[in-house]
């Protein structure tokens, strides 16, 4: 899928690789340019800060050094989160996002989704008019009619990489409000880091990624203190559930908002959603557009962001009577057939797992299954016998199927309903086995 593609262009130009801290508080890998520090599951509360920590723990400072990124950085301040004060450009501000989106247009991740949106799609998109479409869908700003609430002079930049409050301005300091949009983790790293954002911890209400992994995206719960020119506190703004991706550049965000927007016209979404996949992981990219006086669906963009629906604790698994739900895979490797090793990324040919019986006994494997983090099945048979090895071969043309995250992932093996051994990996190298005992 083209999201998968541009996600892969981008990694390898201007994206950045990400690790979470692990049950044991180390980082994997540990000279990742972005180190995550999830902690607790959020409460729903305003004031109940369950993350005592900030998110980020560490971004390489070379990060914001890249060419994307400082031009992001150069148009933020030209945005204030009131939605009361009437937005204006000035010269300097108009050649900032000119300048911002002239290098976006010229990045690989940019230049595939053109010609995806031209020759896919359909639309007649030039290299000649690509930046001025760009400046439409994302900077042009627009009258939003939704639900016979008029908000004037938006635009899905600002949603989307700002964010937009709503409070009362009559209670100045003491105002509580709400905050919507805010789906870049670059602005969120920037307030965090100057004491803007409060994390108040993951969102346990939305399914989010086992923390043996490295997130590729963070459900979350914040409060954001909005702060005038002059730096005086005029509003506290809670977001109960708000996401991004992580590591992503700024050509990415622009980019695939390019590609949801043309997918959108072509009736790809429904409801204002489009299941994607990522490698491993399964997202509902949400998109909005703006809405006419008429309520037909106008030609910017209105909001943006991925909602993760893989579970990394795994969905519930019915299989009659029984429940299956795995478990954490720090917690044991013991049972009397062990996984010994697994290659999640193979240079060529398919993914496998070794399993070893250390017991004293030869073990029918009828029955038995290996399992991914997602619950997905890989069933096994035949017999093992003591002190012997099998290697399982992981199909991926299964549908439904096992499959092995090269970004970090769970093994988890049963005997029907029986958990017998579990085991955790993060990012893995092309060609490397990951061993799990001695």
């Amino acid at each position: 899928m083209i999201y998968e593609e541009l996600w892969d262009l981008d990694q390898a130009h201007e994206g950045c690789h990400v690790a979470a801290r692990t049950a044991e508080s180390t980082w994997i890998p540990e000279d990742a340019d972005i180190k995550l520090d999830l902690q607790g599951c959020a409460s729903g509360k305003r004031h109940v800060d369950l993350a005592t920590r900030p998110l980020f723990a560490y971004v390489d400072p070379a990060v914001l050094r890249r060419p994307t990124y400082a031009a992001l950085l150069a148009l933020l301040d030209n945005y204030i989160l009131d939605p009361y004060a009437p937005e204006s450009e000035s010269p300097e501000e108009e050649r900032e996002i000119h300048d911002f989106l002239r290098i976006v247009a010229r990045t690989p991740v940019m230049q595939r989704a053109l010609v995806y949106i031209r020759e896919e799609l359909g639309h007649a998109l030039s290299e000649a008019n690509l930046q001025e479409h760009l400046r439409d869908l994302w900077f042009q700003t627009y009258t939003n009619h939704y639900n016979r609430r008029i908000l004037e002079d938006a635009s899905a930049f600002e949603h989307v990489f700002v964010g937009e409050g709503r409070y009362d301005p009559r209670r100045g300091i003491e105002a509580l409000g709400e905050l919507s949009g805010y789906h870049s983790w670059v602005k969120f790293y920037l307030d965090e880091s100057h004491r803007r954002v409060n994390y108040l911890g993951y969102q346990c209400g939305v399914r989010h990624l086992d923390h043996h992994s490295a997130p590729s995206s963070v459900t979350l719960q914040m409060l954001l203190y909005y702060t005038d020119l002059s730096g005086t506190v005029r509003a506290e703004l809670f977001k109960r559930i708000g996401g991004f991706f992580i590591g992503t550049s700024p050509a990415f965000d622009i980019a695939i908002g390019a590609v949801a927007f043309h997918e959108s016209v072509a009736g790809l979404f429904e409801d204002n959603r489009r299941r994607i996949r990522i490698h491993d992981e399964t997202y509902d990219l949400v998109l909005y557009r703006d809405v006419r006086e008429d309520g037909s669906l106008g030609d910017h963009i209105r909001s943006l962001y991925p909602v993760f629906v893989g579970d990394g604790r795994a969905d519930a698994l019915e299989e009659g009577p029984a429940v299956i739900r795995p478990v954490r895979a720090a917690l044991r490797n013991e049972g009397p057939v062990v996984i010994e090793e697994a290659m999640p990324n193979p240079d060529s040919g398919k993914e496998w797992i070794r399993l070893r019986n250390v017991s004293a006994e030869a073990i029918d494997l009828s029955g038995w299954t290996l399992r991914d983090r997602m619950a997905r099945p890989a069933p096994l048979g035949g017999t093992i016998g003591a002190g012997e090895d099998i290697e399982i071969e992981v199909r991926r043309d299964v549908e439904g199927g096992m499959a092995l995250g090269n970004r970090g992932g769970t093994i988890l093996l049963y005997d029907r309903n029986t958990l017998v051994s579990a085991a955790s990996y993060g990012p893995t190298r092309r060609g490397e086995a990951v061993r799990f005992r001695p």
